[in-house]
């Protein structure tokens, strides 16, 4: 994806409307805020519970960010998404999008404790069950998965 994903758009190189790639782009910004963020998060069974994690340890990540983006656009909450492609989009939602980012962070951050909780007493224990093995191997699978992604960034 480009800084200006309307020109990405097939037939649609240069604006056939003053302001169209604006608009397309705070459409886009919106949408991927609620739908690769929000509900990717939110649903526990969108992805590998590998890739899960990665998304996870990127949310926190990106957290400011994200609640800069809605705080920032917040005055366009209920205003139709007029897409300049014609297609139907809804109203802004950025006030919503902010309670379920901060939802978001409690859960994780919960739910963080409990498993470095858990962690800590599985660690006094001696047993090397295959599963404590899987997990470890999951670490690093995501530790690597992170430093690759730092890398590319």
């Amino acid at each position: 994806m480009s800084e200006k994903p309307y020109h990405n758009e097939p037939g649609f190189e240069h604006e056939r409307t003053s302001g169209d790639s604006k608009t397309y782009n705070e459409i886009i910004k919106h949408e991927t805020l609620r739908v690769a963020v929000c509900e990717m998060l939110e649903n526990e069974n969108s992805c590998p519970k590998q890739l899960r994690e990665v998304m996870i340890k990127q949310f926190f990540d990106f957290y400011d960010y994200y609640i800069e983006v809605c705080t920032e656009n917040s005055n366009k909450d209920g205003q139709p998404m007029t897409d300049p492609f014609g297609d139907r989009r809804g109203v802004f939602e950025y006030e919503l999008l902010l309670q379920r980012f901060k939802k978001l962070k409690t859960k994780f951050e919960s739910s963080q404790n409990l498993n470095n909780n858990a962690s800590s007493s599985r660690s006094s224990s001696t047993s090397g069950s295959k599963h404590q093995q899987m997990d470890a191997r999951t670490r690093e699978i995501i530790h690597d998965a992170v430093a690759l992604d730092s890398t590319t960034t």
